[in-house]
């Protein structure tokens, strides 16, 4: 007969004479429990007793452990790795408590950016008059004061002012009077401001005997028919000067 060691589980031979298992296990030297005592025959006499007392459940006994495994290196499945990808939740699972963040957020950058061109539009406004005279700002401040009240001053390029044709002769019933014309056209890309108009006298030996410079009410006769003159457009120069000394016998012209 066997029996089960409730510490390793192993089977234990017992005693054929008395059916007693050892003090001990063998295998793990855990102490032994003694086997239940038989248990007496059951009469005739007791079977036909009727039972007034429902009989006991049957005891149930533990059920051995099972063998303990020999202690070794155990190798276990490596973990899946983890996805840290970031994952967008949908607008319909949106809490407002969640979505009113972002609606700052996104009132707070538009609230910024606006400010920021603001701030750009006053720094060229205060500066317009000295971009102006830039012809890379000149398009868009004149598009910009298009739309805005503000004006910007006239064009200046004397160098683009080309003189046509230019003539001082003296009077025949005075000498000592010069009669002087000219004419010069605006090769400029705007409408530029009437220029002023030197004229230099110079005699022989080329020095300059008088010099002087003219607006342009004095050498258009009156007021000019425009505030500026347009691209393209030409004006004529008409002046009566008297010689400041005899013997000029060169002259020369600048627009300013």
């Amino acid at each position: 007969m066997f029996i089960h060691c409730r510490h390793c589980g192993d089977l234990v031979a017992t005693d054929r004479a008395t059916g007693l298992p050892p003090a001990r296990c063998p295998r793990c030297a855990g102490a032994l429990h003694a086997p239940a005592p038989p248990e007496p025959p059951v009469s005739v006499a007791n079977l036909l007793r009727p039972r007034l007392e429902p009989a006991a459940p049957p005891s149930v006994t533990a059920a051995a452990p099972p063998p303990a495994r020999p202690a070794g290196p155990t190798r276990q499945a490596p973990a899946p790795p983890l996805d840290d990808t970031p994952r967008a939740i949908p607008s319909f699972a949106r809490s407002p408590a969640a979505a009113a963040p972002a609606r700052a957020r996104r009132w707070l950058w538009a609230a910024v950016v606006g400010l920021a061109m603001l701030l750009v539009l006053q720094g060229l406004l205060a500066e317009r008059a000295r971009l102006a005279a830039h012809p890379a700002w000149r398009p868009a401040l004149e598009s910009l004061c298009g739309v805005l009240p503000c004006a910007l001053p006239p064009w200046r390029e004397p160098a683009a002012l080309v003189l046509l044709a230019r003539d001082v002769r003296a009077e025949p019933e005075d000498p000592t009077r010069l009669q002087v014309t000219a004419t010069f056209r605006n090769d400029a890309r705007w409408p530029q401001a009437w220029p002023r108009l030197r004229l230099v006298l110079s005699d022989i030996d080329g020095h300059a005997i008088g010099s002087r410079v003219f607006t342009a009410q004095e050498y258009l006769g009156g007021a000019p028919p425009a505030p500026t003159l347009a691209p393209g457009a030409t004006a004529h120069v008409g002046l009566t000067v008297a010689e400041p000394e005899p013997g000029a016998v060169s002259f020369a012209f600048e627009l300013l």
